[in-house]
């Protein structure tokens, strides 16, 4: 005789509604996972600006500090010389004056001595005699006119002037110089006094600024070269020529645009993220993050998210089907309450797989006698087939 066999008759079934419901949790927490990351991830995107703007601003105050006060050093030593040679102080005077005041600088002070190299100037007034308080002697090719330093004080008319780091002939190195033109009462130029400065303190202050391990630091001038970076073979390069990827960054920043978290490598061929700022004075401030590091903090994040969502999300799937569990024993032992002593004794046998002509065999009644019991315990069970039968039974006990 055929039989009607549950599929798995010792893993307990669920209804089609059970089923919905674990997919709606399923989904809903995937849902709430997602935007929550998606939420999350901007809180920390924020933090990460603000800290690389904080950065960036601290940089740029120590670096504008720093030269401001040199600026400030330049224009009352140039001042003290142009009232020298107002009250006709001769070269000589004008001279040790300046070469006091690099002794000074060099000895006196450790502090303006980190960064600054000492005093020199060209003067209209005494035949275009040069002098440098540290004692260097120009060769004889040397052309004042044709310097940086003296370009920059022409240019600022009377203001201090400043240059773009250029080699110095006098230090061999890359310098930055204060100049400023000096006049007389009716306009007439007395000469330029000019302070040189070094670029090794600017060029720490840029190389530093970072907040995360392994990153760091470059600085850029307005021809978008290299003033400061951690490689010292690459000082004075324009940034284009460094690598070939590096040319469409140089690119956006000759044109201006912003190079916010740009993902590239770094001069180690490690991937990283890049973020620009430009100074008032022109040149960029650059900040090199690993990329690991970068999104560290977001990525523990999103698995803290994923973590709890899954957890939850189990945890409710649990919930609603030892929920559903129960509904069924209740819904058996409700049923079967309700049920005759015949309608119990088939319903037995119908769990066990027995088909209802074996079952009227086995019980000495008719066929039909059986399909009658079977449609009332199905009525008072509420439900339809044997099938539907299995799913809600066939876990819980069966007498």
């Amino acid at each position: 005789m055929e039989k009607h066999e549950p599929t798995e008759t010792n893993s307990p079934f669920h209804s089609r509604a059970v089923y919905v419901q674990i997919a709606i949790v399923v989904l809903g927490f995937s849902l709430l996972v997602f935007l929550s990351a998606l939420f999350i991830g901007r809180i920390v995107n924020k933090h990460m600006h603000n800290s690389i703007e904080a950065a960036f601003k601290d940089t740029e105050i120590n670096i504008t500090a720093d030269l401001k006060e040199l600026e400030t050093l330049l224009a009352y030593i140039s001042e003290t010389v142009r009232l020298m040679i107002l009250e006709e102080r001769n070269f000589e005077a004008v001279a040790n004056y300046l070469t006091n005041m690099t002794g000074h600088i060099m000895n006196s002070d450790e502090r303006l001595k980190a960064y600054a190299t000492g005093i020199y100037g060209v003067f209209d007034i005494f035949g275009n005699r040069f002098h440098d308080g540290t004692g260097w002697q120009p060769p004889e090719s040397f052309m004042p006119h044709e310097r940086p330093w003296h370009k920059a004080a022409v240019l600022a008319d009377g203001k201090v002037g400043v240059t773009e780091p250029y080699t110095s002939i006098a230090w061999g190195s890359y310098t930055l110089t204060f100049s400023r033109r000096i006049f007389d009462h009716d306009g007439t130029p007395l000469g330029i006094v000019c302070l040189d400065v070094l670029l090794d303190r600017v060029r720490d202050y840029a190389v530093n600024t970072s907040f995360t391990q392994g990153g760091y630091g470059l600085l850029l001038n307005r021809e978008i070269e290299v003033l400061a970076h951690p490689d010292q073979a690459v000082w004075g390069m324009a940034l284009r020529d460094i690598d070939s990827g590096y040319g469409t960054l140089a690119d956006d920043l000759e044109q201006g645009m912003p190079v916010i978290e740009r993902r590239m490598y770094n001069y180690k061929k490690e991937p990283c993220v890049v973020s620009f700022r430009q100074f008032d004075n022109g040149w960029h401030i650059g900040m090199v993050i690993h990329e690991k590091t970068y999104f560290k903090e977001m990525k523990k994040m999103r698995l803290t998210l994923v973590i709890i969502g899954t957890a939850l999300a189990v945890l409710f799937i649990t919930i609603i089907l030892r929920l559903s569990q129960a509904r069924k024993e209740l819904q058996y032992i409700h049923g079967e309450q309700n049920l005759t002593d015949r309608e119990r004794e088939i319903f037995t046998l119908l769990l066990k797989g027995v088909s209802p002509k074996e079952i009227a065999s086995t019980l000495n009644v008719t066929y039909n006698t059986v399909i009658f019991h079977q449609k009332n315990l199905y009525r008072k069970l509420g439900i339809q087939s044997i099938h539907e039968l299995f799913a809600r039974y066939s876990s819980v006990p069966n007498g």
